[in-house]
């Protein structure tokens, strides 16, 4: 075990465990139908796909976060393992939105988003990177504002209530920065060339 608590543990195998969460179970999408996979039919249009945690997109998800989350909360300690997380936070959940896109739209006629459900601060996160720095504050013990009726200190684009209100776009630059130092710091001279598209 490389970390072993009190908010987080961080395994010899590369898995981001959390033991601490915000989420809860009664954050689920309520405008539209919430589907299991072996439900799923061409008839229905706008719906909320449930998806499992073994399921590839929640892999990919998982691995997207613990991506950029390892070198926040590990540093150079993480080594050169894949990282991934075993879990979402307990009370969240990964769903696909799949909905009727604008008449005139290019491409398939349904649009796909993906969104992860459940924390009590945040209706949703709508990519892995907006949840990387709300996962951080998880995993360093969720400290709020003595102010209950203020937002967490947490620095994801919806918590943030020290004035920086970042746009996503910079945050995402941030983590992608911090990884590569990290990676500079591990002697990796092949460091991944990430995009500066928000994620």
């Amino acid at each position: 075990m490389i970390v072993d608590g009190p908010h987080f543990q961080a395994t010899d195998e590369g898995e981001l465990v959390f033991l601490l969460t915000d989420g809860d179970n009664s954050r689920r999408p309520t405008e539209h139908d919430i589907l299991e996979p072996d439900e799923e039919s061409p008839l229905r249009d706008n719906y909320y796909l449930r998806i499992p945690l073994e399921h590839r997109d929640s892999d990919r998800w998982r691995s997207e976060i613990a991506k950029y989350l390892a070198p926040l909360v590990l540093g150079a300690t993480m080594g050169r393992l894949p990282w991934t997380l075993a879990a979402f936070p307990t009370g969240y959940e990964l769903f696909l939105h799949k909905s009727p896109r604008p008449q005139g739209s290019a491409g398939s006629t349904l649009r796909r988003d993906f969104l992860l459900y459940g924390s009590t601060d945040v209706p949703f996160f709508s990519s892995p990177l907006e949840f990387v720095r709300h996962a951080e504050w998880l995993m360093r013990g969720a400290h709020r504002t003595p102010d209950r009726s203020r937002a967490p200190r947490c620095e994801c684009k919806y918590c943030d209530v020290d004035g920086r209100n970042q746009k996503q776009s910079v945050i995402s630059r941030e983590l992608r920065a911090r990884r590569a130092r990290v990676l500079a710091q591990l002697g990796d001279g092949d460091a991944d060339a990430d995009s500066d598209a928000d994620a």
